[in-house]
């Protein structure tokens, strides 16, 4: 389970895929695919912050999403059985 906070609003999602789905779908742009919203939020980042995030996956581009501010709040919950 991933829990992230932006802002007042606080997202939790069964993991990283979910979580970016949901990001996506609060934008106000639109996007087709979950890629094409990382791969514009890639370029908004390096516009607003002059940084780019590097990521291979959905998890790292969460964790670099949080790195550069976005999230307020992130956190990866493993439950243990």
């Amino acid at each position: 389970m991933i829990k992230a906070v932006v802002g007042t609003d606080t997202y939790t999602a069964k993991d990283a895929k979910e979580l970016i789905m949901q990001l996506k779908l609060e934008d106000w742009t639109t996007y087709n695919s979950r890629d094409e919203y990382k791969e514009n939020m890639n370029k908004r980042v390096e516009i607003f912050t002059g940084e780019r995030i590097v990521y291979r996956d959905d998890n790292e581009f969460l964790l670099e999403l949080h790195r550069i501010g976005f999230f307020d709040s992130l956190c990866f919950i493993k439950k243990i059985y």
